[in-house]
């Protein structure tokens, strides 16, 4: 009879222990990718083509670049919409910017892998050209940002207004989260002196 009781509490507290860490790992992330010089780390080639060998699941990985290659497809379907601040949002478009512009077959397998049908693609090129996001329509009728252009006078010039996208809670933050981590972590590793 007690054994009734206690295992649907331990399942219940477990469970409940699972989202808390989930959710203080994805703050903690994203609080780390807000201090990141992308550029300094952008610079250093081979920890590029480490990082890059790591995500693309063909080199060894650090715990940072563990986190960024967990939190990867959850990025690309997101895009830092409703949680991440301005600086977060720019490191992000950097390093999509350069590992696109630089490293073209790489950003190539990269998305064959972590968006193997395209779905992403549109939303994340927007995103990096810093352009507003292609209309979209989900089987859940979801409207990702518009923009509208109206006219309220013949005299007057037309005003364009910015539709907000709704917020996906859990994945949003879980995407902020992870990708801060990783961002972090690749800071802390590029920024450490190494010995030969």
């Amino acid at each position: 009879m007690m054994l009734r009781v206690v295992i649907p509490i331990v399942a219940m507290l477990t469970v409940t222990l699972a989202l808390v860490t989930k959710e203080m790992r994805e703050r903690e992330f994203f609080r780390q990718l807000e201090g990141i010089n992308v550029d300094s780390i952008l610079i250093n080639r081979r920890l590029i083509d480490k990082y890059i060998k790591c995500l693309l699941k063909t080199g060894k990985c650090d715990p940072t670049m563990k986190d960024l290659r967990i939190a990867l497809p959850l990025i690309l379907e997101h895009l830092c919409e409703t949680r991440c601040s301005e600086r977060e949002r720019r490191n992000l478009r950097k390093l999509f910017l350069y590992i696109r512009t630089n490293r073209p077959l790489e950003w190539d397998r990269l998305a064959k892998l972590y968006d193997p049908n395209g779905t992403h693609k549109a939303n994340v090129d927007a995103f990096i050209d810093m352009r507003p996001r292609p209309v979209t329509t989900t089987s859940n009728a979801t409207i990702a940002s518009t923009i509208t252009t109206t006219t309220t006078s013949t005299t007057s010039a037309p005003t364009t207004t910015l539709t907000p996208i709704p917020p996906q809670r859990q994945s949003v933050r879980a995407t902020r989260n992870a990708l801060y981590v990783a961002m972090r972590r690749f800071a802390m590793y590029a920024t450490t002196p190494r010995t030969i």
